[in-house]
């Protein structure tokens, strides 16, 4: 893993908190928790929001913003709540219709007059799926637990419904079958934590440049005093090479903590890659980018913008120095 550092001539510094971390997402399978088997009944019990129809010139019918409350009652309690339902949807040629959305479902107790108690938790789930012409539905959801006794946990959930009247219809229940899968598994490496002279690091880039390590910080300087006409003119790299092997089903996620840097510099970017590839993660003064930089491409001074995200908002230093952050110590 490499911090790299983007300035236009002149003098600038990056400090980063601490500390650089990798952290595997590793399969639910290789914890030694199993995954449960659910069923639950869903029963519309409110519409607050009935939705939007529109068609436009070419006769295509959508509809947007529908809310409705369910009753969900399971074989685990940890499914048995109160369900707010978003949807939106698109109708086909055919009579049938796409329909997606979201909902939010608090996990809790329903007593002998309906009242419901929360007792701690609520799914965030995701859906898609289709509802036939004559109202049958079946969608397809994922969801994560946050907060109470299900915070991780992840769902995977099949609804259907027989035919019915309408869209929305109390007299026919929602059919629930899941799988309520323990978090995955999530193991830290504590690559640097800035605190100890820096062993096996690497450096790379023009003219001068200084990484010092103070208070547990990180402290990036350069100065390039040329005309910047690509990044190759004013830049530098440094880090500790690091590999990994990550297998199929597993996520590689890298951190650090940013605090800030000078006015002179455009950006500080977050590498992962090698010294013939790699994607860096951009932060500048009012905006956020992913690139990507290949010794094989044509004009290997320039990366590929992926995405830029603009007109962010800075919180500027409480000094003309640059200001300096406290990283968070994750375990290893």
């Amino acid at each position: 893993m490499k911090t790299l550092c983007d300035s236009s001539a002149g003098r600038w510094t990056l400090s980063s908190g601490l500390p650089i971390v990798a952290t595997l997402l590793l399969l639910a399978a290789l914890t030694v928790k199993a995954d449960t088997p659910y069923t639950a009944t869903g029963s519309v019990v409110g519409a607050p929001v009935l939705g939007i129809w529109q068609t436009n010139a070419l006769r295509q019918v959508i509809m947007r913003g529908n809310a409705h409350l369910v009753r969900v009652d399971s074989s685990d309690l940890r499914l048995t709540g109160r369900r707010l339902i978003f949807v939106d949807g698109a109708a086909q040629a055919d009579g049938m219709a796409l329909v997606w959305g979201t909902s939010y479902q608090e996990v809790g107790t329903f007593d002998a007059t309906d009242t419901f108690t929360p007792t701690g938790g609520t799914w965030e789930n995701s859906y898609r799926g289709t509802m036939g012409t004559d109202n049958s539905l079946e969608l397809h959801s994922v969801g994560t637990g946050w907060g109470g006794a299900i915070d991780g946990l992840q769902i995977d959930e099949t609804m259907t419904r027989a035919p019915a009247s309408a869209p929305i219809d109390p007299a026919i229940p929602y059919e629930y079958i899941g799988t309520l899968r323990p978090p995955p598994l999530s193991i830290d490496l504590v690559l640097d934590d800035f605190e100890s002279p820096a062993v096996g690091w690497s450096y790379w880039g023009p003219q001068t440049r200084t990484f010092t390590r103070v208070n547990g910080q990180l402290v990036v300087s350069g100065r390039w005093p040329v005309i910047t006409r690509s990044v190759t003119d004013s830049y530098t790299i440094g880090g500790r090479p690091t590999q990994w092997t990550v297998d199929d089903g597993q996520t590689l996620e890298a951190r650090v903590d940013l605090v800030s840097f000078s006015d002179s510099a455009t950006w500080a970017t977050l590498v992962v890659g090698s010294t013939t590839g790699f994607y860096g993660l951009c932060k500048g003064h009012d905006f956020m980018a992913l690139r990507k930089w290949s010794a094989n491409q044509s004009n290997s001074d320039r990366a590929v913008t992926l995405f830029t995200y603009e007109n962010m908002t800075s919180h500027p230093s409480a000094s003309p120095a640059p200001c300096r952050s406290r990283g968070r110590h994750r375990p290893a």
